[in-house]
């Protein structure tokens, strides 16, 4: 008898958790892809759309682009601004002697819905390419 009841909790638990399980496939986060959407991804490989930051070095946290704001965003090319955010490594990297501009960046070379490609452009014009995971 007692495990009997058990099994029934058991099951009255596990419902409800299959229920909510789908809720996140009806409402999928912000930053997640639709159909279609192409994406850059992250140091994890995770998909993201129109992302906050993008880490540049994904080994280490000398070089990352944060505060993002997107002007466009398409299948072909993403641009925005943002602050480059960069250890300098001077004398060594542990000495943390941080560099932050404002730049703008251009994400292209879409693969199989993914930019590949980051361009970085500083205020005095000059060009930075990135190759993306993809």
């Amino acid at each position: 008898m007692r495990s009997f009841h058990r099994a029934v909790a058991v099951s009255v638990l596990a419902v409800p958790a299959l229920a909510c399980a789908s809720c996140a496939a009806q409402h999928p986060r912000a930053d997640t892809p639709r159909s279609g959407a192409t994406s850059v991804l992250n140091c994890v490989a995770r998909a993201r759309v129109r992302p906050a930051d993008i880490p540049i070095t994904c080994a280490d946290p000398n070089h990352f682009i944060t505060g993002i704001t997107w002007d466009i965003w398409e299948d072909e090319a993403a641009r925005g601004t943002g602050t480059d955010d960069r250890n300098l490594c001077v004398p060594n990297c542990a000495a943390d002697k941080r560099q932050a501009e404002a730049v703008t960046l251009e994400l292209t070379n879409p693969v199989h819905g993914v930019f590949t490609l980051l361009t970085i452009t500083d205020s005095s014009g000059k060009q930075g390419n990135y190759a993306l995971p993809g």
